[in-house]
């Protein structure tokens, strides 16, 4: 299954399916992404840097996210349905390690939450489904995430200004 393939997203839900962790764990093989440079976190980790995400991005204790963010600084919506292909120009440290959070689906209440470099995300995601997920720098100063919708939203900068002036340079692959 791949990121823009909206069918098989279809059948992840007439599946039941609610985890995803299988696989970013394939993709992370196919890639030859080691756990130092992307893992996932353990509950008790997860669930405080979930908190500290809420805290600071969300307006109460929700999934979906992306429906609660205190604020949004720009929202871009992909015209082929698969912004995740830009990450690699917005994110601003590709070396840098940040918070790879995954939104919870179907049954499943507990986002998933990694800790990954940066320039890792975009081929996971590449390999994966389409799923709801978020990037978070570290000490919280931004969000970029994109949601079912092909919708990219972000909050803080770098990420603001660089998806902007992604739009804007590239016109006809977003509405």
């Amino acid at each position: 299954m791949r990121w823009g393939d909206r069918i098989n997203c279809a059948k992840l839900i007439e599946m039941e399916l609610d985890t995803y962790e299988d696989e970013i764990a394939e993709a992370k093989a196919i890639l030859k992404i080691t756990d130092a440079e992307f893992a996932r976190l353990p509950a008790e980790q997860s669930e405080s840097v979930i908190n500290q995400i809420e805290e600071r991005f969300v307006d109460g204790r929700n999934w979906h996210w992306w429906e609660h963010l205190y604020q949004t600084d720009f929202t871009a919506f992909h015209a082929e349905d698969v912004a995740f292909i830009w990450l690699h120009q917005i994110l601003p440290e590709p070396e840098a390690n940040v918070w790879f959070v995954v939104e919870p689906f179907g049954e499943k209440k507990q986002f998933s939450v990694y800790e990954a470099r940066a320039k890792h995300i975009q081929p996971v995601l590449g390999e994966s489904s389409c799923f709801e997920y978020y990037v978070v720098e570290k000490d919280l100063s931004w969000l970029v995430g994109e949601n079912h919708h092909g919708c990219f939203f972000c909050v803080g900068e770098p990420i603001t200004a660089q998806l902007q002036k992604i739009v804007e340079q590239n016109p006809e692959q977003w509405r």
